[in-house]
């Protein structure tokens, strides 16, 4: 999760702010997991969304991960601005 070439925003592939509560990161997933479940099973593509999607929730959902995911994804975006 540290390696900040391949970052992934978390709270793009859930659509939410990053103001999100767990129990807002709890329903996206909910949600989202049954419209990704059936694409994973026919779709290469929609296995790797599907996979990415448990990835998000995984970090979003421990405070300890999120803390963590936080700080490195908001400073790989500063550096980027800075750019």
């Amino acid at each position: 999760m540290t390696d900040t070439s391949e970052l992934i925003d978390y709270y793009a592939i859930l659509n939410l702010p990053h103001s999100a509560t767990v129990t807002g990161v709890e329903n996206a997933y909910t949600r989202l997991s049954s419209e990704f479940a059936v694409h994973a099973e026919s779709d290469p593509e929609g296995e790797e969304a599907f996979r990415r999607l448990n990835e998000a929730y995984n970090v979003l959902s421990r405070a300890d991960l999120r803390k963590q995911y936080d700080s490195v994804f908001l400073a790989e975006e500063r550096r980027l601005e800075e750019q």
